[in-house]
């Protein structure tokens, strides 16, 4: 069923990520549009983290195409992503000790 082209969509069409012959990613398509909120739950080990650098560019899909407003950026560098709108939040924090708070 083709759905309707919305404004800030992130899309992802039959991606499929592997790792060392074990599949992560079966053939996904996601559709996501702006001011959604969308959660990814299941066990460890469920791909959960695989999709989520897949769609940021952390990690490049081994099939299928990631697209940002009908923009094609399964190539883009994370950074590239940031820059169109695309940011993500990491699952552990991490310390800056040369850093100070004033």
């Amino acid at each position: 069923m083709e759905t309707e082209r919305r404004p800030g969509t992130l899309r992802a069409s039959s991606v499929s990520r592997s790792f060392a012959g074990v599949r992560a990613l079966d053939d996904v398509t996601l559709e996501v549009h702006r001011h959604e909120v969308v959660g990814l739950i299941g066990p460890n080990g469920a791909g959960k983290s695989t999709l989520v650098n897949v769609l940021t560019g952390f990690d490049l899909p081994g099939a299928g195409t990631v697209e940002l407003e009908e923009r094609d950026v399964t190539g883009w560098s994370p950074q590239r992503r940031g820059r169109a709108g695309l940011a993500r939040t990491f699952q552990h924090s991490r310390s800056f000790r040369e850093l100070s708070v004033r």
